[in-house]
């Protein structure tokens, strides 16, 4: 008959229509989470960056007197480009995975291990570039440097710099937050 799928085509079907939803709202949750996170995350490297013992808010009202409001977002574009994919990848890993899983006689707790790995192996790749970006950047003093410039300096290799350690704990990480 034509127009008929077979069963199998229609699950292989069902399975790419529900894994592109999930690359969407892991991408959707990883952009707004970045955004709401980041003013914070650049007080954080300011402090460890200081040599001088400082608080919280003192840096935050020093970053919006000599900045203004685009010092918080100093870096955002980054980790805004970077953990959106990060978040897709990872959500849509482990729900693929889980998917595959489901007629395994494994506990649903090493399921969801097992699922939450295979997200961190995924994270890895795409985390370490981007976090490579956001450190340099956040870091800099005195007019930044662009993206591009940053990875054009530093080439592949330097862009990944770091990624056993990303992996090392991206994998086991994943494992244990899904």
């Amino acid at each position: 008959m034509e127009g008929v799928e077979s069963p199998q085509v229609q699950k292989t079907n069902t399975l790419a229509v529900k894994f592109a939803k999930d690359l969407t709202a892991g991408f959707i949750s990883g952009a707004i989470a970045n955004y709401i996170g980041h003013p914070l995350d650049t007080v954080k490297l300011r402090m460890q960056l200081s040599s001088k013992k400082m608080t919280t808010w003192n840096v935050l009202k020093k970053i919006y007197r000599y900045e203004g409001v685009h010092g918080m977002f100093k870096g955002v574009t980054a980790p805004l480009i970077g953990r959106a994919p990060v978040a897709s990848a990872t959500y849509a890993v482990n729900q693929f995975t889980l998917k595959k899983l489901e007629s395994s006689t494994m506990s649903t707790d090493l399921k969801n291990l097992v699922a939450g790995l295979a997200a961190g192996v995924a994270a890895a790749p795409i985390t370490c570039p981007f976090e490579h970006l956001k450190v340099k950047r956040q870091g800099f003093k005195g007019k930044t440097p662009s993206y591009t410039k940053i990875a054009r300096i530093e080439g592949f290799r330097g862009m990944y710099s770091g990624l056993s350690c990303t992996l090392a704990r991206d994998i086991p990480g994943f494992g244990a937050f899904f």
